[in-house]
């Protein structure tokens, strides 16, 4: 009975805390880039990426950063940010890391390209 208690305390718990970052996500503003290296600077792109994600993570404005690439062109990097609010998107883009990161991509880049997204809900397990 005891471990019956256990999981049931540990199962409110976890859908309280799904609760919590349902309500944490949406409204929030989304960003998908799509990055196709030019021939011979993948490898340059992916540490500029890896630093940007980094860096970006410890912004408190930031929720989330992924780091993907595509399934049928692995040397399309593909980014999953999720921001807070339009004060935190645009922090994010004042900040150092971010005017570096776009330096190190120029003249590296065959396609660059990002959609923003309003975040209207999201539903997770």
């Amino acid at each position: 009975m005891k471990s019956l208690k256990i999981i049931l305390i540990a199962t409110l718990m976890l859908y309280n805390i799904n609760a919590m970052a349902q309500k944490k996500i949406e409204g929030t503003l989304a960003a998908i880039t799509e990055i196709t290296p030019k021939e011979g600077y993948e490898k340059d792109i992916l540490n500029a990426v890896k630093t940007i994600q980094a860096e970006a993570s410890k912004e408190p404005g930031c929720l989330l950063f992924s780091l993907s690439t595509k399934k049928d062109a692995h040397n399309t990097v593909v980014l999953f940010e999720i921001f807070k609010d339009e004060a935190a998107l645009v922090s994010h883009k004042e900040q150092q890391h971010t005017k570096d990161f776009g330096k190190q991509l120029q003249g590296k880049c065959q396609d660059n390209k990002v959609t923003f997204l309003n975040t209207v809900s999201t539903l997770h397990k």
